[in-house]
């Protein structure tokens, strides 16, 4: 089952989106979409009992511009943040993270890019079909930039997704996910629709 909502006002797109924010075990996605949720969900009484942990992370030091654990850190502060360890060689790094992760999500927030990628599963990577390991580690196309994400198994077996869409290019993208004759190795985000409990929240572009 999916549901999808569109908003023209980032104040209702934020208060529609705070009700799912619900569980034990939520993992976070980086870049700059969710990051007015994260801010506001500092409001939510239970955030501090929650325990977090990340989709995704570029390989690089934690307090690196790039490091989606500085975002969230800096925007949610969260109380309970699992972490992974770019300190580590990739492979350790990997494997560690997977021994803290929860049996199951109670939530996964998403977003989904311009070419279709979710959490740092690309067009046509062999993480794709990853069915073994919980994580894996990758490297954005056409550049040298390994990333540790979650694999699919993780992702699709939590209770509820939701994804994080803004601006005029996503609404491409969720045109591509419902209309586009594309396979999920060319279109990623596609897997998802096979969720049982999926949200697309879909914000346009507001005006100034």
């Amino acid at each position: 089952m999916h549901t999808i909502k569109t908003f023209n006002t980032r104040d209702t797109w934020i208060q529609a989106t705070l009700p799912h924010i619900q569980g034990d075990y939520i993992a976070l996605s980086g870049g700059s979409t969710p990051k007015p949720i994260y801010h506001a969900m500092t409001q939510l009484p239970q955030t501090e009992l929650i325990h977090f942990y990340q989709v995704d992370e570029r390989y690089v030091p934690k307090t690196d511009n790039q490091s989606n654990q500085r975002m969230i850190r800096e925007t949610l502060h969260p109380n309970h943040f699992h972490t992974i360890d770019t300190s580590l060689p990739i492979e350790k790094a990997c494997m560690k993270y997977e021994a803290e992760l929860p049996k199951q999500f109670d939530l996964v927030i998403l977003g989904i890019g311009t070419d279709g990628h979710t959490a740092s599963l690309f067009p046509q990577s062999e993480a794709l079909g990853e069915a073994n390991k919980q994580v894996t580690h990758t490297v954005k196309p056409n550049t040298d930039e390994k990333r540790i994400t979650l694999a699919f198994p993780p992702i699709m077996n939590s209770k509820t997704i939701i994804i994080l869409l803004q601006g005029q290019e996503k609404k491409k993208i969720i045109d591509e996910l419902f209309h586009a004759n594309k396979l999920i190795s060319e279109l990623p985000a596609k897997k998802l629709l096979d969720h049982q409990n999926l949200y697309i929240h879909y914000l346009e572009t507001e005006k100034e």
